[in-house]
């Protein structure tokens, strides 16, 4: 009888949510159908918040974390807050991606064409990505969760102008305001965002910095993504901008990832290239002043011996395997 009684409440709980969902999102069409720009900008709130939040009430503690992990009940340690939070905030982002999504095609005919080729490229990326490894993978496994990634990148691609440049200062405040809370929990709560015992970085000693993020790594991919924007868009107060660049670099330096400050140089180089690189191209074919081109020319061709040289008198190879390698590779148990 109880079985019962549960199976109809979570029935009903569902047919609840999916007519919620539904008259949700008919409300925001409708709301948003006379505008250029929605909510989409909210998304990224929400998935920087749910994320402090989960490792907020956690209690974490980063010299046993990895110990909780392999329990067989750690699946049931979620906390009742973040229960009835993450939900929510799933409902809020699909909310106002799939408004995006609906109310760009209701308006396909007064707006330019969408981007054809990079939608495209993101629909196979995430089919290569993630669809495929769930159906076929050593473990397969079909989730909802799967499809969020996706309803996401498509609004994002089809957002206009003024929506990307919202969105753009919604990751750079959220992730900057994420890792300031971070710094202040570490005099507090230390053992919650500081792995002291991680011994496998670059600077023996130094405790790793995951923050309020779920692991170091992300902490590092977060820092990286929040200071990109932090470029592509600075803030108007020169000292809040200061500040900003301060909070992030500290992040990505201590979060110790080496594949978060590789791809940090190389998406900035080519940010720089992009803003930068027609003006310096102009300047270097110039030919009303040639000694820019001359002197450019000579800097390559230095650069170029040094490389060179390098590569014939050093084991850059090795040193490179040994630069990715972690100290001692983690234990797996079958």
């Amino acid at each position: 009888m109880n079985l019962s009684v549960t199976t109809v409440i979570l029935i009903a709980g569902a047919v609840f949510a999916a007519l919620a969902s539904v008259i949700g999102m008919i409300g925001a069409v409708r709301i948003t159908a006379i505008r250029e720009r929605g909510y989409f900008h909210w998304a990224f709130y929400g998935i920087v918040f749910i994320s402090g939040v989960i490792v907020l009430v956690s209690g974490r503690d980063m010299t046993s974390v990895f110990l909780e992990y392999d329990l067989p009940e750690a699946g049931l340690l979620r906390h009742p807050l973040v229960a009835v939070l993450q939900p929510l905030i799933s409902l809020l982002i699909l909310t106002v991606a799939g408004e995006r999504i609906i109310t760009r095609w209701l308006r396909r005919k007064d707006q330019p064409p969408p981007p054809g080729f990079l939608l495209l490229a993101f629909v196979v990326f995430w089919t290569g990505t993630v669809a495929l490894p769930a159906l076929f993978g050593a473990n397969p496994l079909v989730s909802h969760d799967y499809a969020y990634p996706l309803v996401i990148g498509m609004a994002a691609i089809l957002a206009t102008g003024i929506e990307r440049e919202r969105a753009i200062h919604a990751v750079r405040d959220a992730i900057t305001l994420l890792i300031t809370v971070s710094l202040v929990f570490i005099p507090f709560e230390p053992a919650m965002v500081l792995d002291a015992a991680y011994g496998q970085g670059l600077l023996p000693g130094v405790p790793r910095f995951a923050g309020l993020a779920q692991h170091a790594v992300a902490m590092g991919l977060l820092a990286q993504l929040g200071l990109l924007c932090l470029q592509a868009s600075p803030y108007r107060s020169r000292w809040l901008n200061r500040l900003a660049w301060i909070v992030g670099l500290a992040a990505l330096f201590f979060a110790q990832s080496k594949t978060a400050w590789a791809t940090f140089v190389v998406c900035s180089l080519c940010l720089m290239a992009l803003r930068t690189g027609p003006q310096m191209w102009r300047r270097v074919s110039d030919p009303k002043n040639p000694a820019v081109g001359v002197v450019s020319l000579l800097i390559v061709i230095i650069c170029l011996v040094a490389i060179g040289g390098v590569l014939a008198l050093s084991d850059l190879g090795g040193q490179i395997e040994d630069f990715w390698r972690p100290a001692k590779g983690p234990s797996w148990r079958p």
